[in-house]
């Protein structure tokens, strides 16, 4: 197999799975909330943005990194519905 036919491979490989995990996230992500295990992530990023601090102001079962990275998107793309789907 040539070098060409490898590479046209790969490619369609990382689109075909880029696509199916894409569509696969939104399909399981608009199919509704599960309250306890959803908005845990969402719940602390929102209150580091209101400038608590986790383990000072809360309890964090998840650690404070994930707590600022959730703040960060959140400082970036706003609090909308699509970009939490996406980011699940």
């Amino acid at each position: 197999m040539s070098l060409v036919n490898k590479l046209n491979v790969n490619l369609f490989a990382i689109i075909f799975i880029f696509l199916f995990a894409l569509l696969t996230n939104q399909y399981f992500g608009n199919r509704g909330v599960f309250p306890i295990d959803s908005f845990s992530h969402y719940d602390t990023g929102f209150r580091v943005l209101n400038g608590e601090f986790p383990f000072k102001d809360y309890w964090a079962v998840s650690g404070p990194f994930i707590d600022f990275i959730q703040a960060f998107i959140f400082l970036i793309f706003f609090f909308i519905t699509v970009i939490i789907i996406y980011e699940l």
